[in-house]
C-alpha cells in the first residue's frame, strides 16, 4: 500500500493506492491534516500512481482537468454489489452536471432505493475522481456531503464558476 497527502483548496487530501490501482482518496478534516511525500519510497508503479493522481487532481482543482484518467478496480474498491453500481454510474455524470439521487436509483434499476443510493453516495471511497459531489436532491437541494458541505459547494462551484 502506497499513500500520500497533498495540499487542496479544500484542505489536505490523502491519495492510496496499491501497485496497480488507485484505491481511496479521503478529504482529510483539520484535525488529521499533516502534510506528507513519499520520501526515499522506491520508485513502484504504486508511486507513479500517487504521482499521476496528484498531477490529476492539482489539474482539476486549477480548472484545467474536466475528467480523470486513472486505474481504478471497483472490485478492490470493497463495496457491495449495489454500491458498486453506483459508483461506476457516478462516475459518467459529467463535468458541470449534476444528477439527482433519484435519477442515481433509476440509472442501476432500482428506481425506488433512492435513500439507498445516497448511502452508496457517501461511501464512496474516491471522492472527486468519482464525482459524489455531483448528485443533489431532486428538489436542487445541495444535499449533505461526508467532508463536509461548504465542500461540496465549492467543488460545484468550481465547476459551474
Amino acid at each position: 500500500m502506497h499513500s500520500t497527502i497533498i495540499d487542496s483548496p479544500l484542505g489536505n487530501i490523502k491519495i492510496e493506492c496499491d501497485d496497480e490501482h488507485l484505491l481511496k482518496i479521503t478529504i482529510l478534516h483539520p484535525e488529521g491534516e499533516r502534510q506528507s511525500h513519499p520520501r526515499g519510497v522506491r520508485w513502484s508503479r504504486g508511486v507513479k500512481i500517487l504521482k499521476r493522481a496528484t498531477k490529476q487532481l492539482k489539474e482539476y482543482f486549477s480548472g484545467r482537468r474536466k475528467k480523470f484518467s486513472l486505474p481504478i478496480s471497483f472490485n478492490k474498491l470493497g463495496g457491495t454489489r449495489f454500491e458498486t453500481r453506483v459508483w461506476m454510474a457516478m462516475q459518467k455524470i459529467p463535468y458541470g452536471k449534476t444528477l439527482s439521487y433519484k435519477d442515481l436509483a433509476k440509472i442501476v434499476r432500482h428506481p425506488k432505493a433512492c435513500r439507498a443510493a445516497g448511502n452508496a453516495n457517501g461511501k464512496n471511497p474516491l471522492s472527486i475522481v468519482i464525482p459524489c459531489h455531483r448528485v443533489v436532491a431532486s428538489s436542487g437541494y445541495i444535499g449533505g456531503y461526508s467532508s463536509g458541505v461548504w465542500r461540496k459547494k465549492r467543488l460545484l462551484t468550481l465547476e459551474n464558476p
